[in-house]
This record gives structure tokens, sequence and C-alpha cells, in this order.
């Protein structure tokens, strides 16, 4: 784990960049909206599917103000992270559905290793495999095997539909981490806690934990942020940001406890659901696990609700809008829309003290003429899902176990 050199608190910040702009290391190519909007709900499907899968904790490997480059990828965020002395950089999948951190290692020195930007931990003269006796690894013999020399644990990745699932191992390490401050100078901190695989993976080279194990980053750097990290969504550049830099607002602050403390995943106690001004009055309990994600593009509702949400919907365009068949998109509520309509229904998620409320539910395309309800059926599990977070700042305290929530223009957030 980190060793901290002081108790000063500070914050940084991730850049984020749309997955289809051609700014990212990711950028697919110029895809259609018809093939955008299909890759989004394929992923949203796959991913709800992982989430569910995560039922206990596991390694899933599975100052002053800072900010890293993300680029967004199927709303997932890549993040640009400094590792090692000397310094390689690395981009890695920022995911709040993972608990944390691991990144493709270089086995040998290659034209391939350095076009990828990988890490080479020969080079680092402050890397380190941490041993059988290391307290992480001895706390995870399900995943860990380990009998002499160095820790080695293995787990799954992948979502199933972009990237196939995956059963590899890593090699649990540590080394420098390179935090850049807004002064362009980078502040060490040394001994984080990271998995080194030999896994080799396309345009990025890992994942960037933010669940709640004790591997994550926000748990690793918890003192020093106070257990607090924070994101506004949008269609465009915005920053995820951490202690000291997550701005502070009393008007329209709302707050609501994680609850199943002791899982991995960011759980919510969802009572109900409103589409416009309709409550769908759902039974106490109905919704007995529910998950905020940030990797999840669209929300998916659990199966018995979905149907009357998916109703709901219907109802309230019925009338204003001519329906038409949504298979190609693979969204199941879809109209052609008529020029200059603006009357789109809001669906309210009501939580345990705290009721959010967006119109960021939905696919439109004013130049083909149509829209879709970018909602999908799940399980027993109703993730809220990327789409859904849009123009709301969200902020996560693992130290007060909330998720606080307020409404913002997040195409102004520029970072800084």
């Amino acid at each position: 784990m980190v060793k901290c050199t002081g108790s000063e608190p500070f914050g940084f910040s991730l850049k984020l960049i749309p997955w289809d702009s051609p700014e990212s290391p990711l950028y697919p190519g110029n895809l259609t909206q018809l093939q955008k909007i299909q890759r989004l709900v394929s992923f949203s499907e796959s991913r709800s599917n992982y989430l569910a899968s995560i039922s206990s904790p596991q390694i899933a490997i599975n100052p002053d103000n800072i900010q890293f480059p993300v680029q967004l990828y199927n709303l997932q965020h890549t993040v640009s992270l400094k590792i090692g002395i000397p310094i390689t950089e690395v981009n890695l999948l920022m995911d709040t559905g993972s608990a944390s951190i691991w990144t493709q290692c270089a086995t040998s020195k290659s034209f391939f290793a350095q076009e990828m930007s990988l890490f080479d931990p020969k080079i680092s003269k402050t890397y380190a495999k941490l041993p059988c006796k290391h307290p992480i690894c001895r706390k995870n013999r399900k995943f860990c095997n380990c009998i002499t020399g160095p820790c080695i644990c293995s787990f799954t990745y992948g979502n199933g539909a972009f990237s196939p699932k995956r059963k590899f191992k890593v090699t649990l390490s540590s080394d420098t981490f390179h935090m850049p401050l807004k002064n362009q100078v980078y502040k060490p901190f040394p001994n984080m806690t990271f998995g080194c695989s030999k896994e080799k993976l396309d345009n990025f080279s890992g994942t960037l934990g933010m669940g709640k194990s004790l591997v994550s980053l926000i748990s690793q750097l918890r003192r020093e942020v106070q257990g607090r990290f924070s994101y506004c969504f949008h269609n465009g550049n915005s920053y995820l940001r951490f202690g000291e830099d997550i701005p502070v607002r009393a008007q329209g602050l709302k707050t609501t406890p994680l609850v199943n403390l002791s899982l991995p995943l960011y759980y919510l106690n969802l009572i109900d659901i409103s589409v416009g001004t309709r409550r769908l009055k759902f039974s106490r309990g109905f919704f007995s696990s529910c998950t905020i994600d940030s990797g999840t593009p669209f929300s998916v509702i659990a199966g018995k609700a979905y149907s009357q949400v998916i109703r709901a919907f219907a109802v309230y365009y019925f009338g204003k809008l001519d329906k038409i068949d949504g298979k190609k998109y693979k969204l199941e509520l879809c109209y052609n829309l008529t020029r200059g309509f603006q009357d789109f229904a809001s669906i309210t998620f009501h939580f345990r003290e705290a009721d959010l409320v967006t119109v960021s539910t939905y696919i439109i395309d004013r130049q083909a003429g149509y829209m879709c309800v970018a909602l999908k059926q799940g399980g027993n599990l109703t993730v809220l899902g990327a789409l859904q977070q849009w123009d709301k700042r969200f902020i996560y305290d693992i130290n007060a176990n909330t998720l606080q929530f307020f409404s913002e223009n997040c195409s102004k957030d520029r970072g800084g």
C-alpha cells in the first residue's frame, strides 16, 4: 500500500474525452450512428452481466491539485498514468466496477512494447514484486497462488461484447506513481500496489480500479483525498476529480447512503422510479439490488420493473410521436422525431433520501429524424448507467459511505 509522506489533503482530476473522438487512443474509426448505438447497447448488456457476477470483495487484478488526462471509450474512461523511475506512461481504463489496478507489462524490449508504451518492470528502479507474506496476498488466497517467491494472482476480465472474457495472471507488485499537479509538476507516491500482467491488450494496457477494495486507487490514496472522488459526465471533455479538487456546492446538493458496504461495487437503496410526473409505485424492497457504474453506457432496469418503465414511456409519447421499429438499434422503444420536438419525459430514480431526475435517457439523431429510449432490461440487478448520469456532479465518499449529487453544466468542467 502507499506509504504516505504527509497528512496534507490534496486533489487531482482525470480528463475525460469522448470515446468516438479522433483524439482518443481507443478511437474505433468512422462508425455510423447506428453502429455506435449498437456497440453501446451490447456493451450495456454485457457490462450489467459482469457487474451481476461480482458478489464478494476480491482482488480484481479483477499535496496539491492533480490532473490526469483521461479518454472516454464506450462511456468508459482511459487514464494516462505515469509509473516507475524512469517514468513510463500507460493508458488504463478507469473503472468504478473494478477493485484494483493492473497493467500489461513488457516482457522484452521490442518495437511493440515501445509503441504501446508498456511498463517494463526491469527498467524501473523502484519496482518490486510483492512476496507471499504480503498481507494482500495472504488475505486473497482464493485468487492468489503463492508458495515461494512473488505473489501471483489470477482473475477474469472482459465484458464479452468488445473485449473477450479472459482469465489470466498478474504479479502482485509495487512501484512509484506520479500524480500530475496543476503547475505541471509531478508528485511521486511510492509503493503503490498494482498487478503486472503479460496479457496482451489492444489500445489500452490495463485498468485503474475505483471500487472499494484496499488496492483500488481511491483506497490507496484514501487519507490524502479524504476518501472522495467526483465526476460530471457529458458528451465532451470534463474531469474526474479527487479530494480538494472537488467543487463545493450546497444548493441542490442531495445525499444518499451507500449500502452493501462489504461488496466492491457502489450499491444504492433504490425505492421507486417515476417517468415524467407519473410515479410507478413499486412495492417496498422491490429493487433488492441497485448499483451506480461509470462503465455501463445505458441504465439497465431489473427485469420485472423494466416492462413497467417502458410502458410508462410508451404511454407518455402516445399521440405525440409515431413509434418505429427499434430492433436495428437494439432498443425497444423508438420514435420518429418531429422537427423542433422538445417534450421529452424525464426519469426519476427515487433513492433513499434523494431523487435523481434526468432527461438524459435518450439516443437522439435529429438529422436522421428519430430518437430511442436508452434503457435495457436486466436480471435482478438495476444499474444506473453513464448516460443517465450526464450533467450531474456525483461525489463518492468512502469515508462517510455516501453518494452526493447535484445538477451541473458538465461542459463547463474544464479543469484548472
